[in-house]
């Protein structure tokens, strides 16, 4: 990347420079907070369901915890891969290619979003019968509406992770997702939008 482009938008950060340390925990920093926000989601839940359920509902929730917690795992490694590759071009500078790779990541995790909803909601009641092994009791069918429910978001859960990722690589966003007014400009422009 040219100098007189970090000059211009000094929200972008040049890992290449300073400390490694402070770069990294800079780097990181994001991903830990947007990374618990996530997880939250199942404290939130099991905080709710315990104001207002029963104690079957309320072991429902954490007894998939494991299951979703996988799920925000892989989904949270599959942006951190595509990352990567566009980090890589952009670091090279060749835009076309950081470009293309967003466009690919995008397209690959609206694909996955559909896939993953679909086996979830689909599979919820085989993957709660073999982490209660059982269909009996009062645990089993909150468990699988609960799973069944958290299936049908995993599209805007995959579509936060790849989302945030590209926009901090590219754009320069300040923490998970968040982005400032030029920003959103760059992005908008990026995709063909006028900025101005």
């Amino acid at each position: 990347m040219s100098e007189v482009a970090v000059k211009k938008n000094k929200k972008i950060m040049d890992m290449t420079h300073g400390s490694i340390v402070r770069c990294i925990v800079l780097f990181a920093l994001p991903l830990l907070v947007g990374n618990f926000f996530q997880q939250l989601y199942n404290m939130v839940d099991a905080l709710v369901i315990g104001q207002k359920g029963t104690a079957g509902e309320y072991s429902a929730v954490g007894s998939v915890a494991p299951i979703t917690n996988i799920l925000i795992g892989l989904f949270s490694g599959l942006s951190s891969g595509a990352s990567v590759v566009i980090s890589q071009y952009f670091g090279a500078g060749n835009k076309e290619k950081v470009s293309e790779a967003s466009h690919t990541s995008m397209t690959i995790t609206l694909i996955s979003g559909v896939v993953f909803t679909v086996l979830g909601v689909v599979f919820s009641p085989l993957m709660v019968q073999m982490m209660l092994r059982t269909t009996e009791g009062e645990v089993y069918a909150p468990a699988t509406e609960y799973l069944t429910i958290y299936s049908c978001g995993m599209m805007f859960m995959l579509l936060y992770n790849m989302g945030s990722g590209i926009l901090r690589l590219r754009y320069g966003c300040c923490g998970s997702g968040v982005c400032n007014n030029n920003s959103a400009r760059s992005c908008g422009s990026a995709y063909g939008y006028n900025a101005s």
